[in-house]
Order: C-alpha cells, then structure tokens, then sequence
C-alpha cells in the first residue's frame, strides 16, 4: 500500500540535525478529541493529553474524533505508538493508520484552521 502523498507544507524539510519525523507537528492548543486534547498533530499521527477514562496500551488500535468548526467529524483509525504517565494522566502518540486522502485534506484544513486561531490569540 502506498502512503497518500502529502502536501508541501506538511513536509519536513532536512535543513535540521534531528530529522527523525518526516512530517511537521503543528501545536493545536489543545483542542478536545474523543481521547481527550490534542497536543500537536501531523499527517501521519497525534500527540494526545488523555483524559481520565482513557487509558493508552501501545500497540493497541483506537480511533482519533475529532469535529472540525465545519463539516462532520472526521474518525480517524490509528494505533497508540507510545504511552508516557504525566502527573495524575497519561499522554499518547499515535500513529494514522489507514488514513485516506479525504481525511489528510479535512485534516490539514483543521490544523491550519487551529494553527491561524492561535496566532491570532497570541497577537491579541
């Protein structure tokens, strides 16, 4: 299976020593998901902040809801990668597992969407 090829601004470019992740992490602010918050997100995964009643296994298969300000939401199949204990929670990385090219384009429109949103706040 191919990976779907992913747009220019999501590509990380190899002008750094570390170039372990192939794509760039946008920060989200921590919108709210069905797992909990969204710390940053890619085109091939999600950090998430996990809320009390999720508790993250690596290796396991779960699905990432997230409700864009437009449109429906977008379930997106992934697998929890890593799992860190922070404080009282537990923190994830997940990895997209299956993701089509309709959800990479609803994706990339919401992390810009956020991405703009928190710009905006911190020049206010």
């Amino acid at each position: 299976m191919n990976p779907i090829p992913l747009p220019s601004w999501l590509v990380r470019r190899r002008d750094r020593d570390d170039c372990r992740r192939r794509t760039t992490r946008i920060s989200c602010d921590q919108p709210r998901c069905n797992l909990g918050e969204i710390v940053d997100l890619s085109a091939t995964g999600a950090r998430v902040a996990c809320s009390h009643y999720f508790r993250p296994v690596e290796g396991k298969p779960t699905t990432l809801t997230i409700t864009p300000p437009r449109g429906q939401s977008l379930k997106i199949p992934c697998v929890v990668c890593w799992a860190r204990k922070r404080g009282e929670n537990w923190e994830a990385g997940l990895v997209f597992n299956g993701l089509t090219a309709d959800h990479a384009r609803v994706l990339g429109d919401y992390a810009v969407r956020i991405n703009a949103g928190n710009r905006r706040a911190r020049s206010a």
